[in-house]
């Protein structure tokens, strides 16, 4: 497969409209939960690939408001606008980024006092944001919740404004879930309120929210019969509900015998039997002699036997038991005329003239007057009888019309409930589940005809979906196939299992909590041991052992005792492990003496040495390992190569090797045991070729590797390796052909694919990253690799905040599995978090690779994401003459470093420099003193001095990404004249080898006093000085490895200063490197470099037109470099040296290179004498030169760094000296959840600059800025 065209796929697919669909409804889904920040990074996640995608701009505007990020939003918000100029949508953003500019403060003490129950206060703050009393769309759901929880009137007002809202906006799903959930919060309106839940669970984006409102809303309900339906139907779609089966069961069991027996009457006179019913409407008088519906049933069913007499006396009584319900009896029964000169009545059990409201709806329905039909078989509702049992018959058709199925359902079966085998309600329900795709369920439901449905049918069908689910390779509609084959198999474990697996997967961890909870309270024997394997997915061995001990002895099979076994003794090893990072005294001992213990299970040994891993206490594995042997010295190969893969989690490669390698040679091992031999061998391996490639010894690797692949050239993991070695040396192109054979087999390969976004990154392939970081995502939305890969690509992006945001969303993750499974002792971690101390005690490290990772790249993020406030004190001291070339240049330099927001990537630096320079007091020397300004011209007692100091106050700023930057300035303020300095560099690639860098600078030339600052000549009155340096360069940089690397270039520069002799230079250099060491905390680097550069005029001199700066025409260095790089602990250290041998020469220059007739006054001063100089003289020189630097920073604390920095040279005629003491003030603090990584990682403190980037990274030697705006090879 060609790179290219891999990219292209991958952008079709993503562009598809299921994955846009899919991650557009995770995105609201995310905004209903109250949880902005997941939002927004599902629809960053697809701005990424479709970065016209309106309704997903239009999400992130609103997003991005609500959760009070107006800067983002506005972002969100222009490109909305460019897209899509007219959308109706831009005015509600503007009207939200109004609120959030003007007002966000005040929406913040809203929430505030809403949130301390304050809400009237709360309820003032808010009405102070809305203009003319509008309230926006996107704060509708949390305004009109708090003003229903204010007071009654507030309930009412709520009700009212937000069901006015919902229908002029119906597709709002925010606006349908609150006003649903508002109205379930009285009894009067909870069965509307359940109504309206109910339809939102059908709709997508809304399901999950409106789900639990749904669920919630049923168990306020009260127990009575059409609780019991309402349920029921909440329960077809969401089965295995304890908490709602158990108030089914309520609610069915409060139907009274005398209930029951008018229910059966009912349907007796239905099915005309007429002599069962009589008897169970006597039943019922027997129960309660008073039992209004019980007399009026028997009336019904005299009149339906022509016994009108006795029909009109039942009436009478009726009447006189409800008075307030006659006129509904009178109607019911209507005409009470023998048969013999009247007719028998019709629909709704009149005879006569009466027409009640469902006799309306009826005829309205007929006519096709749904809402008419409607709106009068609500008014039924509150009726009873058949007037009741017709309204709901009339809703569920109407649903059915509407194609609204659950509704449907739920209006069948609450008609059944009242009349049960009821002809019309049996015939729509069968409709309302085939509309549901219920297949299964219909069609037995339709052969019965409304007998119970045959299980087993229906539990065949449930594991087929199951099946079908398993081979799926779309997560979503794997999970879907598993919610059917729940529906149709409520309760079975091993489906329930499955999704819950696919819940976690997919991040959905909250729903996978719950019908965790729902499998762990089934007792029976699948039902525990299912919920005992999904605790063990979390590693939550105590509560496996829970649930394995409920199951009988008789019925555990082996493998559950086995299971039950090694889960008891793990639990016990982890509560010791657990006092051990507590740091009580003598647990790591009795850990190790658990491991030699006889075990004839020999569980306890592997499990030990896992846990040593876990602490990062390598030494005492090994032991456990060896006391582990040495009390069970029969151990079987199955045992020996479980120990082994113990020792390889602990980092014990080399005893993992001498404990595994002899069992090559047995023959008799059985297959199994050979495939898992072959496991802990490969993955010795590839522990062992990482390990080299993190020394940078990837020749070793490639060594290690070789026999491994040689057995087993198809294994994955081994590729990978071997994927990351040529990824570490360059070898780009090889290590896409072997992760392109693997997605060839397995497209799916989540290793493979992770490989490949960090092989795009390697090659500079932005597009072809994000394209495929997309669609894993969208693969495996809820695993954390793939989270820490999306969090590198934003990273290469230079979009450190997200990259941040990534991160701690992976490390929130990763820490709610550790304290689940009891690895975290959160709150000593927490504690040394927020008071470090130094010199006690360190707090205990987080030691498994995921965490560890984690860890580390959490650091670097925040690092990379926080603000940074720098000040210092400088002091550069070059040689020279007094008055002259001598310089003391001290500055206190300020800066503020902040990323750039919203995507752009990249940072910010903004800078403020207070500068004073001091030059000295000119010798009395007249040989020294005729050499400044005009002094040549007079006598040494008219000699004018130089300006001897000077202070001045720059500024600048600067934009930085890693293969660009670009800075503007000035010189300092205060100085004879002002200069606006700057530049810009690129470093484009040409391939994984080979780059070029393109400058081009305009900067001060800080050699002296005049060059930088400008001197004054009073007898002219004139100004001189103030070089300013512009120009450019070209370099090529070839690094065929990451150990080695040359470079050659060019450039040319001129030199212009207020009446200074316009100047040019041009220089060229190559040279080579080699990492002669490199370790993860130290490296060694040698040079060997070669310089060349001239001018055309030598302009060192001090007089009236001379620059004042070095500036041989010839000047060659041969250098050999060395650069040391360390770190340990909270210190950094970063020396570099250089020695070699130079050679230049000056040519000569008139004293007043820019005055013609000055020269000639000076020249006919001498009188021809040759002791006189009138010029500056050539000279030529050679001889030894090099320079010294280095920068030492300790971390006080994870947000404060305190650096001391200095360089020594001699370059050319002179000698500089420098030094730096800085501070550097991170402005953030860390979410205060994931402190324990911070505590717990290896290495605290990483510097945002870190030590770590060799030099040389950048092809050449690297050019170190001095504060003052000096830039200087260092050697």
């Amino acid at each position: 497969m060609e790179p290219r065209a891999a990219g292209a796929g991958a952008d079709a697919r993503i562009s598809g409209g299921a994955a846009t669909a899919n991650l557009l409804e995770q995105a609201a889904f995310w905004q209903q939960q109250g949880q902005p920040e997941r939002a927004l990074t599902t629809l960053d996640r697809l701005l990424v690939v479709e970065p016209n995608n309106i309704e997903a701009l239009a999400s992130a505007v609103e997003v991005a408001s609500v959760s009070n990020q107006p800067e983002a939003a506005q972002r969100y918000l222009n490109r909305l606008r460019r897209l899509a100029p007219n959308d109706p949508r831009l005015a509600r953003g503007d009207e939200l980024l109004r609120l959030m500019n003007d007002n966000s403060e005040v929406l913040s003490a809203a929430r505030r006092l809403s949130g301390s129950g304050r809400a009237e206060e709360g309820l003032a703050r808010y009405r102070q944001l809305f203009r003319n009393g509008a309230v926006p769309l996107a704060l509708a759901p949390e305004y009109y919740q708090v003003l229903a929880g204010s007071s009654e009137a507030g309930y009412r007002e709520a009700v009212q404004q937000l069901g006015r809202l919902v229908a002029a906006s119906p597709s709002e799903a925010s606006l349908a879930l609150t006003y649903g959930q508002i109205l379930t919060y009285r009894e009067e309106t909870r069965s509307e309120g359940v109504d309206r839940l109910q339809q939102l669970f059908n709709r997508r984006g809304s399901r999950e929210p409106a789900r639990l409102a749904w669920r919630q809303a049923l168990l306020w309900l009260g127990d009575e019969p059409e609780t019991a339906a309402r349920i029921r139907a909440y329960l077809a779609v969401n089965p295995s509900d304890p908490e709602l089966e158990a108030k089914l069961r309520s609610s069915q069991v409060s139907i009274s015998p005398g209930a029951s027996a008018r229910i059966f009457g009912w349907d007796a006179i239905e099915a005309r039997r007429y002599g069962d019913a009589e008897r169970q409407f006597n039943e019922a008088l027997s129960v309660d002699p008073n039992d209004t519906e019980a007399v009026i049933g028997l009336a019904v069913l005299r009149r339906s036997q022509n016994r009108m007499a006795e029909a009109g006396q039942l009436l009478a009584r009726a009447n006189a038991l409800s008075p307030d319900r006659a006129e509904e009896f009178t109607r019911a029964l209507g005409d009470l005329t023998p048969w013999a000169t009247g007719g028998a009545g019709g629909r709704g059990g009149g005879g006569g003239g009466f027409q009640g409201p469902s006799v309306l709806a009826w005829r309205a329905l007929e006519r096709g007057d749904i809402d008419r039909a409607d709106s009068l078989a609500r008014r039924g509702l509150s009726a009873r009888g058949q007037e009741r049992i017709d309204s709901e018959l009339i809703l569920g058709q109407i649903a059915i019309l509407r194609r609204d199925f659950v509704a449907a359902e739920m209006r069948f079966r609450n008609a059944l409930t009242l009349r049960p085998r009821q002809r019309d309600a049996l015939n729509g329900l069968y409709l309302a589940l085939i509309g549901q795709e219920r297949i299964a369920e219909a069609e037995a439901f339709q052969r019965e005809m409304g007998l119970p449905p045959n299980r087993d049918a229906l539990a065949a069908r449930a594991f087929t979906l199951r099946d079908r689910a398993a081979l799926s390779n779309n997560p979503e509609q794997s999970l879907a196939l598993l919610r059917q084959a729940m529906a149709l198999a409520p309760g079975n474990p091993w489906i329930m299992i499955d999704a819950i697996r696919k819940l976690r997967s997919l991040g959905q961890d909250q729903e996978a909590r719950e019908l965790q909870a729902r499998l762990e309270q089934d007792t029976s024997a699948d039902g525990s041991t299912a919920a005992a394997l999904a605790a063990l997915d979390e590693e939550r061995f105590g509560a496996v052992v829970a649930l394995l001990e409920r199951v009988p002895v008789r019925v555990r099979n082996a493998d559950t005792n086995r299971l039950l076994t090694a889960s008891r003794r793990e639990f016990e090893i982890r509560q010791i492990e657990l006092q051990v990072r507590e740091g009580r005294p003598g647990a790591a001992d009795a850990l190790l003496a658990g491991a030699g213990r006889r075990d004839p299970s020999f569980t306890v040994g592997p499990a030990t040495v896992r846990a040593f891993g876990r602490l990062n206490d390598p030494l005492r594995a090994g032991m456990a390992a060896r006391a582990a042997l040495a009390a069970n010295p029969n151990t079987s190969a199955a045992d020996r190569i479980a120990l082994a893969s113990a020792l390889l989690d602990a980092n014990r490669l080399e005893d993992a090797t001498a404990l595994a390698t002899p069992l090559l040679a047995d023959r008799n091992l059985p297959a199994e045991t050979r495939r898992e031999l072959a496991a802990v061998m490969e993955g010795g391996a590839v522990q062992q070729a990482d390990a080299l490639a993190l020394r940078r010894a990837p020749e070793q690797g490639y060594q290690v590797l070789a026999p491994a692949l040689a057995a087993a050239p198809n294994s994955v993991p081994l590729n990978m390796a071997l994927v990351r070695l040529y990824v570490a040396t360059n070898r780009t192109a090889e290590a896409r052909q072997l992760v392109d054979a693997v997605l060839e087999r397995d497209p799916r390969n989540l290793a493979a694919r992770l490989a490949k976004v960090d092989l795009a990154l390697a090659e500079n392939r932005p597009r072809e990253a994000d394209a495929l970081i997309t669609e894993t995502a969208f693969l495996y939305p809820g695993e954390i690799q793939v989270t820490l890969a999306e969090a590198r690509v934003a990273r290469a992006r230079s979009d450190f905040v997200r990259s941040l945001r990534l991160v701690e969303s992976a490390g929130a993750r990763r820490l709610e599995h550790l304290r689940a499974s009891g690895q975290l002792a959160e709150a000593s971690l927490t504690q040394q978090a927020l008071n470090p101390t130094r010199g006690g005690p360190g707090p205990p490290q987080l030691h498994d690779p995921l965490t560890a990772q984690i860890a580390q790249e959490l650091i670097r993020a925040r690092d990379e994401a926080a603000t940074w406030l720098q000040t210092g004190a400088y002091i550069g001291y070059r040689s020279g003459d007094a008055g002259l070339s001598r310089l003391t240049n001290i500055t206190a330099p300020t800066e503020v470093s902040t990323p750039m927001r919203g995507g752009v990537g990249g940072r910010v630096v903004v800078g403020l420099d207070a500068v004073s320079l001091n030059t000295g007091n000119m010798s009395s020397n007249s040989q020294v003193g005729r050499l400044f300004a005009q002094n040549a011209l007079t006598t040494p007692d008219n000699y004018r001095q130089p300006r001897e100091s000077i202070e001045g106050l720059a500024l600048r700023a600067a934009y930085l990404r890693p293969n660009m930057r670009a800075d503007i300035g000035t010189t300092p303020l205060g100085f004879a004249r002002t200069n606006v300095v700057g530049g810009a560099e690129v470093v484009p690639r040409i391939n994984e080898q080979l780059r070029m860098r393109l400058t081009m600078e305009r900067r001060a030339v800080t050699d002296s006093l005049l060059s930088y600052a400008g001197q004054r000549d009073s007898a002219v009155t004139s100004r001189w000085g103030g070089v300013i340096r512009t120009g450019g360069r070209f370099q090529l940089e070839w690094a065929p490895s990451d150990r080695f690397g040359t470079y050659a270039g060019a450039g040319y520069n001129t030199y212009r200063g207020d009446n200074v002799l316009a100047n040019n230079r041009v220089d060229a250099g190559i040279g080579a490197y080699y990492a002669v060491m490199r370790q993860q905390n130290q490296q060694l680097t040698m040079g060997v470099d070669l310089r060349y550069f001239g001018f055309d005029k030598n302009l060192s001199g001090f007089t009236f037109g001379q620059g004042g700066y070095f500036s041989p025409q010839q000047n060659i260095v041969a250098s050999l470099q060395a650069e040391y790089i360390a770190r340990w602990g909270d210190w950094s250290l970063r020396t570099v040296g250089a020695v070699g041998y130079q050679n230049y020469r000056t040519s000569s220059s008139p004293l007043f290179p820019t005055n013609s007739a000055l020269q000639s006054q000076l020249v006919a001063s001498t009188n021809g004498d040759p002791g006189i100089s009138t010029t500056n003289p050539a000279t030529r020189s050679s001889g030894i030169t090099g320079s010294i630097f280095g920068n030492l920073e300790y971390a006080v604390t994870p947000n404060i760094r305190l650096g001391v920095a200095g360089r020594w040279e001699r370059v050319g005629d002179y000698e500089d000296t420098v030094g730096l003491f800085y501070l550097r003030w991170r402005l953030d603090r860390p979410r205060e959840d994931l402190l324990p990584l911070y505590a717990g990682a290896a290495a605290p403190t990483l510097n945002v600059n870190d030590p770590m980037q060799s030099s040389f990274g950048a092809g050449r030697p690297e050019w170190v800025g001095l504060p003052s705006g000096a830039s200087r090879p260092t050697w």
